[in-house]
Formats: C-alpha cells, sequence, structure tokens
C-alpha cells in the first residue's frame, strides 16, 4: 500500500518497520476518527496543530529508534504525520485546499 501526499510526494507503506506500521496504524485511525460515538473532548473540530503535537515527541523517539540513519523530518513517517495534519486542518475549515484520499493500493 502507497500513501501520496497532498504535494504529491508517494511513499511506499510496506518499507515501515512493523513498530512504525503500528504507529500509522493509530495516526491513520485518529485522522479518520468518527465524532459520533467519542468522548466529549473528540466531539469538537480537533486542531491540526493538536494532532502534531499530540503524536510529534512518540513519533520522534520510534523513528530515532527505528530508523537512526534517517532524519526526522525527512522520514516517511514524519512527512506522513505532517500531511494528516494539513488534512484535517484542510477538512474542518482550519486550511485551505482540497484533498483526496491519500492511500493507494
Amino acid at each position: 500500500m502507497k500513501y501520496q501526499t497532498v504535494n504529491g510526494e508517494v511513499y511506499d507503506l510496506e518499507k515501515l518497520t512493523s513498530e512504525e506500521r503500528v504507529f500509522f496504524d493509530r495516526i491513520w485511525k485518529d485522522y479518520n476518527l468518527d465524532n459520533h460515538n467519542c468522548p466529549e473532548r473528540y466531539t469538537q473540530k480537533r486542531d491540526w496543530i493538536g494532532f502534531i503535537n499530540f503524536y510529534g515527541l512518540p513519533l520522534q523517539c520510534l523513528i530515532e529508534r527505528e530508523s537512526s540513519d534517517i532524519p526526522f523530518a525527512l522520514h516517511p513517517l514524519s512527512v506522513i504525520q505532517i500531511d494528516l495534519a494539513v488534512r484535517m486542518g484542510v477538512r474542518n475549515g482550519q486550511l485551505e485546499g482540497e484533498v483526496s484520499n491519500p492511500l493507494e493500493d
């Protein structure tokens, strides 16, 4: 499976380590969170910057542990996390732009 950013960059999710893939699945689930059956803290529009901040440090620790030869900002999972945050901002009207489904088989 591949992930395409809003800028057109394509990342092969099969190249992530198993721990990185678990992290991707967690942020993907959070991005797609269905607000109808969620705790109160999720019923308001979620801030895209909050999404970056919430996952930033755990992601940095994971990348340093799993892929120490790749700088954090250039690691595919870091780029994908920022991309999902931007998509969240667009979806919630906090940022301008258009987004589509980023996953390809």
